[in-house]
C-alpha cells in the first residue's frame, strides 16, 4: 500500500522497509561464503528466482545482491518466473543442473507441490537454500528464511490510516497466493475490525501487480 500524494516520504519508507531484509540476506550469504560451507568462496554460483521482477521491491533487492556477489567474484543467475509456479519450479531445476552452490528464492506460492519438489531435489544435490520475503512449506528443510513481520506491517498501515482519516470506505488489493501479502491484509483487517467508521466495501485480486491494481 503506497500513499502516492507523498511520493518522497513513501520512497524513504520503502527503502527503510527493505534494508533490514537486505542486510539479513547479505549476512546469510556471508555465512555461506566464510564459514567453510563452500570449498572455494571465489567460485560461488548463486541462482536467484523471485516471484516476479515486475516489482520495485525485488528489483532493488536484486541490485544490492548483484553488487555483493560481484564484489565476491561470484556468478549470479537471475530468473523471473512471472508469478508462474510451474516456471519457477523449472528455474530451480535449471539451477540444479548448473550445479549452483546457493539458491535464493522468493516463492510464487509457498505450498506449491512443484516448487516444493524442485527444492527438495536441490537439497538432495547439496545446494544451500535461502528463502526471502515469504516462507516456503516446512516440507523443505531450507537453510535460512528471511522475512519481515508482515502481520505487524498491516497493523501499522491501519494505525497510520486511522491517524490520517476519521472514516473510510476501503478497497483491499490482495495477492492471495503470497503469504506475506495476506499476512499484511490480516494485520490490517484485525486492527480496524472494531472501528465501524472504517468499512471494507470490496476486495480485488491484483497478483501484486501495479497494472492490475491501478485501474
Amino acid at each position: 500500500m503506497v500513499v502516492k500524494t507523498e511520493k518522497q516520504r513513501s520512497h524513504i519508507h520503502f527503502k527503510n522497509t527493505l534494508w533490514p531484509l537486505l542486510a539479513l540476506l547479505v549476512l546469510a550469504l556471508s555465512f555461506v561464503y566464510f564459514k567453510g560451507i563452500l570449498p572455494d568462496p571465489k567460485q560461488v554460483k548463486i541462482g536467484v528466482t523471485y516471484m516476479t521482477m515486475n516489482n520495485d521491491f525485488y528489483k532493488t533487492l536484486n541490485a544490492e545482491l548483484e553488487k555483493k556477489t560481484n564484489q565476491q567474484g561470484s556468478r549470479l543467475y537471475v530468473r523471473d518466473p512471472e508469478l508462474d509456479e510451474g516456471k519457477q519450479s523449472q528455474q530451480i531445476d535449471f539451477f540444479v543442473r548448473e550445479k549452483v552452490d546457493v539458491i535464493v528464492i522468493n516463492p510464487v506460492k509457498s505450498n506449491s507441490p512443484s516448487i516444493i519438489s524442485s527444492l527438495q531435489k536441490a537439497k538432495k544435490a547439496g545446494i544451500k537454500i535461502i528463502v526471502v520475503d515469504a516462507p516456503v512449506s516446512k516440507e523443505v528443510a531450507v537453510d535460512t528464511t528471511i522475512v519481515s513481520d508482515n502481520y505487524q506491517a498491516g497493523v501499522l498501515i491501519a494505525k497510520d490510516m486511522m491517524k490520517r482519516l476519521p472514516a473510510a470506505n476501503i478497497l483491499l488489493l490482495e495477492h492471495r497466493n503470497a503469504v506475506s501479502a495476506m499476512d499484511r491484509i490480516r494485520g490490517f483487517v484485525e486492527t480496524i475490525k472494531n472501528q465501524p467508521q472504517y468499512k471494507i466495501i470490496s476486495q480485488k485480486e491484483t497478483l501484486g501487480q501495479t497494472e492490475e491494481a491501478m485501474p
